[in-house]
């Protein structure tokens, strides 16, 4: 009886062991499969000085650093991976399909409960840049009747103006921001409405001394973020961030951002 009963102990030990083994297996590729689930779409769109193409590779204030945060997150994405593709599109996606990110957004309020965050990447105004020999002066929006201003058709900071109470006769409507400052450095518009960084950042491109112009009014303070699918997990979310905060700690981000802006 005693030898019957080691065996079937014997026996229900082995086939416990197997189950273990068989769950451990289970778990193993639950967890693989989950790590490749979690991979991430990482889209963009053309926007110097923050994510731009340039000979075929991708540049940037927010390229470099998502490069970094990428590698210290231990993360298996690359920068060549990035979708550069328009703003609505890869905005409606961001919003609709788990495991994507793009950036980089401006976090307002109407936006704020629809994604997930990680940033800031930079803190910039949308405003009206002029030459300082102009002496342009904006207290109201009435102001803008006296002098020439230039904006991207339907773009935000048009939005804002007409928003503002500026009137649409008022601007002259331009289809791109190059276009705008190359009739700035002539002088035959005598503002443009764009965010600033980005202005002086494509004048100075276009071969303007940045010393002779000068930011006359500021229509709005923005922050860009990393904006992510609001079903991201909080590690991928808070290893990304960490690795953010780092390199602002250690001089990194300092140094991406003179590169650009300097």
């Amino acid at each position: 009886g005693i030898n019957m009963m080691n065996e079937k102990k014997g026996e229900s030990h082995m086939s416990t062991r197997q189950k273990t083994m068989f769950l451990l297996i289970l778990i193993s590729l639950a967890s693989i499969s989950f790590l490749s689930a979690q991979s991430l779409r990482i889209m963009t769109e053309e926007n110097a000085p923050f994510n731009f193409t340039s000979d075929s590779s991708y540049k940037g204030i927010a390229v470099d650093l998502l490069e970094i945060m990428l590698k210290d997150s231990g993360r298996s994405e690359t920068i060549n991976e990035i979708k550069i593709l328009p703003w609505a599109r890869s905005y409606q996606e961001v919003q609709d399909k788990p495991n994507t990110l793009l950036f980089s957004m401006g976090r307002t309020e109407s936006r704020e409960d629809l994604f997930k965050w990680v940033g800031p990447i930079y803190s910039l105004q949308i405003g009206l840049i002029a030459k300082k020999d102009k002496n342009v002066k904006i207290g109201t929006m009435s102001d803008l009747k006296k002098y020439s201003t230039g904006t991207v058709r339907d773009g935000a900071p048009e939005q804002l103006l007409l928003k503002a109470g500026a009137k649409e006769g008022d601007l002259d409507r331009g289809s791109s921001l190059d276009a705008n400052l190359k009739k700035l450095i002539a002088g035959r518009i005598d503002i443009v409405a764009f965010n600033v960084p980005a202005a002086l950042y494509n004048l100075k491109k276009l071969g303007a001394d940045l010393s002779n112009y000068e930011v006359v009014y500021v229509l709005k303070d923005l922050d860009l973020y990393y904006a992510f699918h609001s079903s991201t997990s909080a590690a991928i979310l808070n290893s990304l961030q960490k690795a953010l905060d780092k390199a602002k700690q250690s001089g990194k981000y300092d140094s991406i951002v003179a590169e650009y802006l300097n």
